[in-house]
């Protein structure tokens, strides 16, 4: 069971990792640049999998192995709150949109 997660896990991440990389290369290849890891002007899978470990190794904040149910919410919870702009316990499209703001300006900085 859990290797099935793992593999589902897995591929989700994979499947994030290269739509995340292919709206970032339209959008000025950060993204792809942070993939391409040794700047060969390609992703090899070995860089995707480097990539996605570093992503499981952020959820991961106990370094068991294992990202539990409790590890996922945190982390959710983590962004929510960035997402609740006024701290109502709601999110409206109107403050998903300006967190997304917030978030593009913070990184171009």
């Amino acid at each position: 069971m859990q290797a099935k997660f793992s593999i589902l896990t897995a591929a989700a991440a994979l499947a994030v990792v290269l739509a995340g990389a292919a709206t970032a290369q339209a959008s000025s290849g950060r993204m792809f640049k942070k993939l391409d890891t040794d700047g060969n002007g390609t992703v090899s899978l070995e860089e995707v999998r480097a990539s996605q470990d570093r992503r499981f190794a952020r959820q991961d904040t106990n370094g068991d192995g294992t990202i539990s149910r409790e590890e996922y919410r945190a982390k959710a919870d983590h962004y929510f709150t960035k997402f609740d702009l006024d701290g109502n316990g709601e999110v409206t499209p109107d403050e998903l949109a300006q967190a997304r703001e917030n978030w593009k300006k913070k990184k171009a900085e």
